[in-house]
């Protein structure tokens, strides 16, 4: 009786863990995905720019 509440618990706290841990990923994806691209869209909108200092 004590192994199955013991083991249920434990299945219970491990998916909790890989759901968080998953959700944390995913959100770290979704912020980076974001930045890369910001930062694409500056590079594509600057080096005109600098090209025309250049140039």
């Amino acid at each position: 009786m004590f192994k199955m509440v013991t083991e249920s618990s434990f299945s219970c706290f491990f998916l909790i863990l890989t759901t968080t841990f998953y959700q944390r990923y995913e959100l770290f994806l979704f912020t980076y995905q974001i930045k890369e691209i910001i930062v694409s869209n500056t590079v594509v909108m600057l080096l005109p720019a600098a090209f025309s200092l250049l140039g």
